[in-house]
């Protein structure tokens, strides 16, 4: 496990990003829980997403040579747009290997769920 990885979740825990939590798994350090409470209306979306004021759930592996190998992202929501165990495609995931940049951060990486140049998985 990288020492990286762990200087990483320690940082993200100290200082979650809006909307979001964040907790390691307690028997495998490496899948990080998330949830995304998802409220574009509070970021100024007005127009909001059919989607919008959902919370989702998803677990986040990261390999053992993390940053040089991308994590594995997983829906835990069932909730109509995700189907639980579905793993997600976004950048910067083992969807899109060879797209994984290693300077992204944990933080980086779990916010790419959100992003809007994309769509990412959230839009």
């Amino acid at each position: 496990m990288s020492k990286r990885y762990l200087r990483e979740v320690a940082e993200l825990r100290a200082n979650l990003p809006p909307y979001i939590l964040a907790l390691p798994d307690e028997e495998n350090v490496l899948d990080l829980h998330f949830i995304f409470a998802y409220m574009p209306v509070l970021d100024g979306h007005p127009n909001a997403e059919p989607y919008a004021h959902g919370v989702y759930w998803f677990t986040m592996t990261f390999p053992h040579d993390y940053p040089h190998a991308a994590p594995k992202v997983v829906s835990r929501t069932e909730n109509g747009r995700f189907v639980a165990g579905m793993s997600i495609c976004v950048s910067e995931t083992v969807f899109k290997q060879r797209a994984m940049n290693t300077a992204l951060s944990v933080a980086a990486v779990m916010l790419m769920m959100r992003r809007d140049d994309d769509g990412g998985a959230l839009k």
